[in-house]
């Protein structure tokens, strides 16, 4: 079985962090005492080889589809890519289908839709990573 991976976006600081491992979570009980809700994640940066908290209000957790582009690199939740037909989608959770699907952001020239009747209409290796939905926010 493969590891899980996921990247964070700390909505606070601004910051991806791509290279980490999940220390701990800290959970805590609600105000009822009915169940355990997640205060804040204790992740290992694996750049810069440090500990770092980061406060549960603050970000976002975003998980890899499993799937690459076609240069390799991982395709993850809120990840902008773009077809070799030029359409333009972001990667997007869909919890009633449990699978990822890509969600058309851009009209092209040439008709083309990512999914037809249901089903999806591209292989992943026809895609490219251009950017994510958090940074290109931020303008970079």
């Amino acid at each position: 079985m493969e590891n899980i991976k996921f990247r964070v976006w700390d909505r606070s600081r601004k910051v991806m962090y791509k290279d980490i491992s999940l220390d701990r979570a800290y959970l805590q009980k609600d105000v009822y005492g009915d169940m355990f809700v997640l205060i804040f994640l204790k992740i290992y940066n694996n750049a810069n080889n440090k500990f770092e908290r980061i406060e549960v209000s603050n970000f976002e957790i975003l998980l890899w589809t499993g799937k690459k582009d076609r240069n390799g690199n991982e395709i993850y939740e809120g990840d902008i890519v773009k077809h070799k037909s030029g359409a333009i989608g972001e990667v997007v959770w869909d919890s009633r289908r449990v699978g990822f699907y890509i969600h058309k952001l851009v009209k092209t020239e040439e008709p083309f839709e990512f999914y037809l009747n249901g089903e999806p209409n591209f292989e992943w290796e026809d895609l490219e990573v251009v950017g994510n939905i958090y940074e290109i926010a931020q303008g970079r």
